[in-house]
């Protein structure tokens, strides 16, 4: 990832991070294929966060083609994303973004000088990946879902051996976060506008049929897609947005400023620590993801609670109707509001699509911050400005693959 500034008389005038890795273009791989390979080539976007595309292009093709899926599979499909948040999390959080404020940027530093700290922190993922492992098929590009329900669901047994994991998994959680509350962020004041999908009564990843923001705005999903305005810079390979003509943020501090009185009761515990400037600052990001891998750790046991009173079927794959139509499908990944359009014909072909991601979504804002942060760094040594720049860029947390998609 490179940046660019430019400055006249000492004044940032145009600040800009830019993706120099090359596009993929699979929206053209998707386009005239049945909708059923649309989840499965979308999920090969990233290999972070491989669940959160397979679920939007499930989400826009079920829209579509008018499918509702049942309350059991809403709850596998939650339990699923709720692990690839936790991996994703735990990675960005304690080995990409961290490293930055702890005065070494190489993570087997990192490991050798907190070694009981990491322990903790792979603890965490582990658990995370077996979530996915066992809800998806594997922990990577996920095989059991599928327009409708699931190919295969798991077996009881395997769900309450994670179950039983959960409380002690929390503690662990619990204490890493100790661990990044003694990060002293650099102060940085900005106009943060917070977007992310909600659902009555929940702390929405799994998304509802809305958009909102903690600046009073509330869209139907369809008149938030509608409403982005998609840019892109000559010779740049990845797409930005704008929401009415302006920049705005989703992502983690994002969903944490809309929906904190959501939280779960440990993770909204550890919110209410957190000093007020949390609403301006987006270094504050990284807080908000271990607050919201806590969150997830609670939600996954209230998720495995609820099942083990049901009776779990080997299978639920609803019969699908061919008809023509579109839909747009949106879940919350682990950097934020993820949105797939696709446009199928009466035989089941996609003749249309766009993936719209969250680092398309929030470079516009890490932009706007990159302006106002650079003018406080210009007494740095050069070496010094380099890192702190940096730092700002990774604790957005941006996905090279899903830019470049």
């Amino acid at each position: 990832m490179g940046f660019e500034a430019k400055l006249f008389d000492g004044q940032v005038k145009e600040a800009f991070a830019d993706v120099l890795e090359g596009a993929r273009l699979i929206e053209g791989i998707i386009r005239n294929r049945p909708y059923e390979d649309a989840p499965i080539i979308t999920s090969r976007i990233c290999g972070v966060c491989p669940v959160v595309h397979n679920l939007a292009a499930i989400k826009a093709i079920e829209a579509a083609l008018g499918v509702k899926p049942d309350d059991t599979v809403l709850l596998f499909r939650k339990l699923l994303l709720l692990g690839e948040i936790i991996q994703s999390h735990t990675l960005h959080v304690f080995l990409l973004s961290a490293p930055d404020f702890l005065g070494d940027t190489n993570d087997f530093n990192i490991i050798k000088k907190y070694p009981k700290e990491l322990e903790m922190v792979f603890k965490v993922r582990d658990f995370s990946v077996k979530v996915m492992r066992v809800v998806g098929g594997r922990s990577v590009h996920p095989i059991a879902t599928e327009v409708g329900g699931f190919k295969v669901l798991p077996e009881k047994k395997k769900l309450q051996e994670i179950l039983s994991e959960c409380d002690n998994i929390l503690e662990k959680a619990k204490d890493s976060h100790k661990f990044i509350e003694k990060i002293k962020f650099p102060k940085l004041e900005v106009e943060l506008r917070p977007i992310s999908s909600s659902q009555a009564g929940e702390y929405s990843f799994y998304g509802g049929d809305n958009i909102i923001s903690g600046q009073g705005l509330d869209l139907s999903l369809q008149k938030f897609y509608k409403s982005i305005e998609e840019l892109q810079r000559p010779k740049s390979v990845v797409k930005e947005t704008s929401l009415y003509k302006r920049h705005y943020l989703v992502g983690a501090l994002a969903r944490i400023l809309n929906q904190n009185e959501l939280l779960n009761p440990a993770a909204k515990k550890l919110f209410k620590k957190m000093p007020e400037e949390v609403k301006s600052n987006p270094f504050y990001n990284l807080f908000a993801q271990s607050i919201e891998i806590i969150h997830c750790i609670e939600e996954i046991k209230n998720i495995l609670e609820k099942l083990s009173s049901l009776k779990i079927p080997h299978e639920i794959r609803q019969k699908i109707v061919l008809r023509a139509g579109e839909g747009v499908g949106s879940v919350d990944a682990p950097r934020g509001t993820l949105l797939h359009f696709y446009k199928i014909n009466k035989s089941g072909k996609i003749v249309d699509c766009n993936i719209i991601t969250p680092t398309a979504q929030f470079l516009n804002d890490l932009d706007h911050s990159l302006k106002i942060y650079i003018p406080q760094l210009a007494t740095l040594k050069d070496e010094e400005r380099v890192l702190k720049i940096k730092s700002l860029v990774r604790v957005y947390d941006p996905c090279i693959s899903c830019a470049t998609h």
